[in-house]
């Protein structure tokens, strides 16, 4: 994980993520990347919510 030394106005936050991945079924999706993410707080918390995004598009117990 690398910090982000900017922000984008109108960028995609973690709440409209979470709600476009929810739009598509997760048998569409065969690939994705995240090249920067940067939020307050701990790189714990960052993680948590890393995995909250992405936890439903992977194999059951990963």
């Amino acid at each position: 994980m690398a910090a982000a030394a900017y922000s984008v106005p109108g960028g995609l936050v973690p709440d409209r993520l979470r709600a476009f991945l929810d739009a598509i079924p997760p048998e569409r999706i065969a690939g994705g990347a995240l090249a920067e993410f940067e939020m307050p707080g701990t790189a714990q918390a960052a993680i948590a919510t890393i995995l909250d995004l992405v936890g439903p598009l992977l194999p059951a117990g990963r």
